[in-house]
């Protein structure tokens, strides 16, 4: 018996502690649990024992493979719609990379007469420093054009404006280098970008290059060469003659390579500065053809157009050896820098046909300028002279016979400081929606004009003086030299205390009508500055106006009056936009009141943008008709439709 209780007490080997516990029943008898898995012995199942489990438990493992196989092709069936759709759908349309000058505004600025900081009548760096938000928000400009700031430009002993006598200096009216380099980083910050013009055509009598005589050019009276302003183009300077196109500045001698290599060590100094770009002023007077002509008594500048002292190709040399030097700058610091060229005060203005100052921008092979001034919007075409008649009245036509196929390379602009400001609604338009890079010259965008007059102010920029290219107060260049009319009591011009004695009689001298603080008051209603202000809002959000083509339609939009041209502009994969110009000018005979401009050939829907100076049609919806009625009145109107 003690045999079997120890058997009975060891269960498949195990100890006595090892043993399982038993339960009771309830009869109270001790029942040992009969059926017991152990962790450390695997048990296997049998084949009778898998096929049992088969029958009775539930389907789990062919209900896995189904949810494997459906969800594999679910998957194969997602990526082909993926491939499907990518390879069927509308792509996106192209968005190109614009450089800063081809996708903004610029803003261009005479620093000694926008904002004097100092208290002394003449603005400054400073000045500028406390208007970067106007520029910026108020106008909506992307980038500031700087006049010449070179020393000697103001500050010189003569009643001259632009003696410039070191071109790697400031002048010291408007601030020091710490100045301007607090101004670039400034701007830099706020996203805007700094160019910088130098005149290269001529120098000071005072210049540190007149040292080296072999840097000017000699006059020689048997070239038959002529003064801008009709008199001897010369200057006599330590008993030598030098060649001097407006009888003030000597002309350098841009065909001395020594000349061109200072020339290039002034533009990688201002490089350095970290500007963003170069304004080379006076371009088409750089290189004269030494081929010998008539004897300057015999020719007036005026009456005869000197074609031999302007637009040659060497002068486009200079532009091209300036503008790899700028590439290669670019290229080494990763950082895209801009050349301009403004061919200058010519006194000619453009022809019915390609302009010549586009050979400033040379060919794809061998590019100078990436842009060129285009004074197709300033008065009277850029036309000064106007013996001969020339076609002086603003017409699209006009515009795109002298932009020929360079439309996207032209710097657009309706004044400048050679070139005073007006109000023509037409032209001030045109410059902002038209291709290429709209320019603001400062106090144009208020759109009021400044008249001309031969007395500058005495207690105010100029302080008395002139521009070098000056004819008389008729050609009204002094006017576009004056202080910024902030406000009418000069106080948002100048820190002076006592500046309210001498703005008021400015004003009035110069009959400038409105002033910044006049046309932003409330209750002033639409003008041409709300207008410039809402163009150039427009310019920045619409795809067609940014970059889209230009066309100039006529037959195809069933427009039968001469008043009327109609511009379209067309990004690839973006709504087209058209801009209708209304000029009574181009047809004073035409009888009728209005007429239908139908745009189903083109639109599904149309919306208006504007509608300048008609207050019938509401901007900013979507018209109820495809059909447009415009009325033919006495006076310029400009409309802007886009599709939908």
């Amino acid at each position: 018996m003690e045999n079997e209780d120890s058997i009975d007490g060891v269960i498949c080997g195990l100890s006595k502690d090892d043993q399982p516990a038993q339960i009771s029943s309830n009869s109270g008898d001790d029942v040992p649990l009969k059926q017991t898995r152990y962790e450390s012995e695997p048990q296997y199942l049998s084949k009778e024992d898998l096929e049992a489990l088969d029958q009775d438990e539930p389907k789990w493992r062919r209900f896995r493979i189904a949810l494997l196989i459906v969800f594999g092709v679910v998957w194969l069936a997602l990526v082909i719609a993926v491939i499907l759709i990518v390879v069927l759908s509308t792509k996106c349309p192209p968005r190109p990379a614009l450089e800063f000058w081809q996708s903004g505004v610029a803003y261009y600025v005479d620093l000694f007469a926008f904002k004097d900081s100092g208290g002394d009548g003449v603005g400054d760096i400073g000045g500028l420093l406390e208007t970067i938000p106007y520029i910026k928000e108020t106008v909506g400009a992307k980038f500031i054009i700087l006049a010449p700031i070179s020393s000697g430009y103001f500050t010189n002993s003569k009643s001259l404006l632009g003696l410039v006598n070191d071109h790697t200096q400031i002048d010291p009216a408007l601030g020091t280098v710490s100045d301007f380099r607090q101004l670039l980083k400034r701007l830099h910050k706020t996203g805007m970008q700094l160019v910088v013009s130098l005149d290269f055509n001529g120098i000071a009598e005072n210049h540190v290059w007149m040292k080296n005589i072999s840097f000017l050019k000699r006059f020689n009276n048997q070239k038959g060469w002529s003064s801008r302003y009709d008199r001897q183009p010369s200057i006599t300077n330590n008993r030598q003659e030098y060649y001097s196109v407006d009888n003030k500045l000597i002309d350098l001698d841009l065909t001395n390579e020594a000349v061109m290599e200072e020339i290039l060590r002034v533009v990688q100094y201002w490089l350095d500065e970290d500007v963003d770009g170069i304004l080379l002023k006076n371009c088409a007077f750089y290189v004269e053809d030494d081929k010998p002509s008539r004897t300057s008594s015999s020719r007036k500048w005026s009456t005869d157009y000197p074609t031999q002292q302007l637009f040659q190709n060497r002068s486009v040399d200079v532009v091209r050896r300036v503008r790899k030097h700028i590439d290669d700058f670019s290229a080494s610091r990763g950082k895209k820098c801009v050349l301009i060229a403004d061919p200058g005060d010519t006194g000619y203005g453009l022809p019915l046909s390609e302009a010549p100052g586009l050979m400033f921008l040379g060919s794809a092979s061998d590019p100078a300028a990436h842009l060129v001034m285009h004074p197709e919007f300033t008065e009277k075409r850029g036309w000064k002279f106007l013996s001969s008649s020339p076609p002086t009245a603003f017409s699209v036509q006009a515009y795109s016979d002298s932009a020929a196929t360079a439309k996207e390379s032209l710097a657009l602009f309706t004044a400048s400081d050679i070139y005073p400001r007006h109000s023509a609604l037409l032209p001030t338009v045109a410059s902002i929606i038209f291709p290429g890079t709209p320019v603001i010259y400062y106090g144009s965008e208020l759109g009021v004009e400044w008249y001309s007059s031969s007395d500058p102010p005495k207690n105010l920029y100029p302080a008395g003086k002139r521009p070098t290219m000056y004819d008389d107060a008729r050609s009204n260049v002094l006017s576009c030299h004056l202080p910024m009319p902030w406000d009418r009591a000069g106080k948002d011009f100048s820190a002076n205390s006592n500046v309210s004695q001498y703005f008021g009689p400015y004003l009035d001298q110069f009959k400038i009508s409105d002033t910044v603080e006049s046309l932003n008051a409330d209750g002033r209603g639409r003008t041409l500055w709300t207008l410039i202000q809402k163009l150039v809002h427009l310019r920045s959000k619409i795809e067609s106006l940014k970059w889209g083509s230009f066309t100039l339609h006529e037959r195809d939009v069933e427009v039968h009056t001469n008043r009327i041209e109609i511009v379209q502009r067309k990004a690839e994969g973006f709504q087209p936009v058209f801009g209708v110009f209304y000029n009574p000018a181009l047809d004073p005979n035409e009888t009728r009141t209005g007429i239908v401009i139908d745009f189903s050939w083109v639109c599904e829907k149309v919306w208006l943008h504007i509608a300048y100076p008609n207050d019938e049609l509401k901007e900013d919806k979507q018209l109820e008709s495809l059909s447009v009625y415009i009325k033919l009145g006495g006076e310029p109107a400009f409309y802007l439709f886009q599709c939908e």
